[in-house]
């Protein structure tokens, strides 16, 4: 009682922060589906953040003994929900970058992405491929007393 009603929240305007659930027929509160939120966030004008979190527990290991920690996996805009940093990990800035970069086309589209690094792939090959086609094509003694 003391930390929810006495103590404020740790981020800023924490009034503004909602739990949003799906009900089931039968009652009480369903998981969301990736779809459904997709659809939630891509058509809310009410919201200035929406995003998912599923939580859970994780084994880590690697140097000693594996050890259990609390986790979560969560969506772009967690963190600017809460008006707040990342401590530790990765966040969204890439894919915020991407997004200001693209005009009327998604940065998390998985058909945008693969087609990004397909081309990106080809293009490195090429760069690689063509100098090396054609330095193959020379004979040595002719380039090496040219210099």
């Amino acid at each position: 009682m003391d930390g929810v009603l006495l103590k404020p929240l740790p981020y800023p305007n924490p009034d503004r922060i909602f739990l949003l659930w799906e009900k089931p027929p039968g009652g009480g509160n369903n998981v969301v589906s990736a779809m459904n939120f997709l659809d939630w966030r891509s058509q809310s004008d009410s919201f200035e953040y929406m995003a998912a979190a599923t939580g859970g527990a994780v084994t880590l290991t690697g140097q000693g003994d594996p050890q259990r920690l609390a986790g979560a996996r969560v969506s772009a805009g967690y963190f600017d929900a809460f008006g707040v940093k990342a401590a530790l990990g990765r966040t969204f800035a890439l894919t915020r970058l991407l997004q200001s970069l693209l005009i009327g086309v998604s940065a998390k589209d998985p058909l945008t992405l693969g087609g990004s690094a397909i081309v990106l792939a080809a293009v490195a090959f090429l760069a690689c491929y063509i100098p090396a086609r054609r330095a193959a094509k020379l004979d040595p003694l002719i380039a090496l007393r040219d210099m």
